[in-house]
């Protein structure tokens, strides 16, 4: 049975007390002009269907839990930045899955995020999607979500915990 519980914090703008920069992307992969495909024809058909990926990373098969690539909506037209940032945010498998011993289905459990820029916007609907596999074990692992927009300026910082079957 599918259940849902949102918990959504709307909070405006102020004069800031703290003031500092994400850290910068490790390894940046250089735009998204310069990336090959990745997935084509591969993936569930919500994604084939309405997005474009691109490698972000030079790293294939099993190896460490991260998954690095760009990503972008077919159809973007008219859609809220934010709301944007959200279908990406679920558009890669976790890293867990370069850390699977057998193929197996994968669901997230819980996701929260935070965004790092009131109005985020990138260069030509491109973002640098990063999910990270912090810990896997019993059947769960702990992601950590992080999207940069094509200048490689952070725009949102989540986590996940995802259910590893097989």
């Amino acid at each position: 049975q599918c259940t849902l519980t949102a918990f959504w914090l709307f909070g405006t703008e102020r004069e800031a007390n703290a003031i500092h920069d994400a850290a910068p992307v490790a390894d940046w992969p250089g735009p998204p002009e310069e990336a090959e495909p990745a997935m084509h024809g591969k993936g569930p058909a919500f994604i084939q269907n309405n997005f474009e990926i691109l490698r972000a990373q030079e790293q294939q098969g099993p190896g460490e839990p991260v998954v690095r690539r760009w990503a972008r909506l077919t159809d973007r037209e008219g859609l809220d930045p934010v709301s944007e940032l959200i279908l990406l945010g679920d558009v890669l498998p976790p890293g867990a899955m370069r850390a699977m011993k057998r193929q197996g289905p994968i669901s997230s459990v819980n996701w929260s995020f935070n965004l790092l820029e009131p109005a985020p916007a990138t260069r030509d609907g491109w973002w640098m999607s990063e999910n990270a596999s912090q810990q896997a074990a019993h059947g769960y692992s702990s992601e950590r979500l992080r999207l940069w927009n094509a200048d490689g300026k952070q725009m949102l910082d989540g986590m996940q915990c995802v259910a590893v079957f097989g």
